[in-house]
């Protein structure tokens, strides 16, 4: 009898659970639409102020060039390091960017699913799992 309590209490506990964690993502559904837009937002805004840095070094690094060939190498290695770096920044930017679209997509497709029925496979293993551990703590029982 205490088996069948146990795994009727573990199951009381698993639905509380979900729909604990279904009030939660739904509230939070929204807050995480609208982080997302602006952290998007803010990165758009951060690329292109990164264009206008590019831009400004190379025009000024053209007017600063020195003459001699000799001496134009360390100024067009540290402009090279500088278009590099903001390519970098960029990518990283437009990375994070498309994460954000994602986000709330895989948020909502997350919480939907908790609405979904467990496959019947997938409730057979369950079952099994559990009727192996209720046997295993009533052969416990019986020692």
């Amino acid at each position: 009898m205490g088996t069948v309590v146990d795994v009727v209490g573990r199951e009381i506990v698993t639905r509380k659970r979900r729909d604990g964690l279904k009030r939660i993502m739904t509230t939070s559904q929204k807050p995480i639409e609208d982080t997302c837009r602006y952290v998007a937002s803010s990165n758009e805004l951060a690329s292109l102020a990164t264009d206008v840095l590019i831009t400004s070094i190379l025009a000024h690094a053209r007017q600063l060039r020195p003459g001699a060939v000799v001496a134009r190498l360390p100024v067009d290695e540290a402009v090279g390091r500088a278009v590099h770096d903001a390519d970098t920044a960029r990518a990283g930017l437009e990375a994070v960017s498309a994460a954000m679209e994602q986000l709330p997509r895989a948020h909502a497709q997350v919480l939907h699913s908790l609405d979904d029925p467990v496959a019947p496979l997938d409730a057979l293993e369950q079952l099994v799992a559990e009727a192996t551990r209720a046997k295993d703590v009533y052969d416990e029982l019986q020692e």
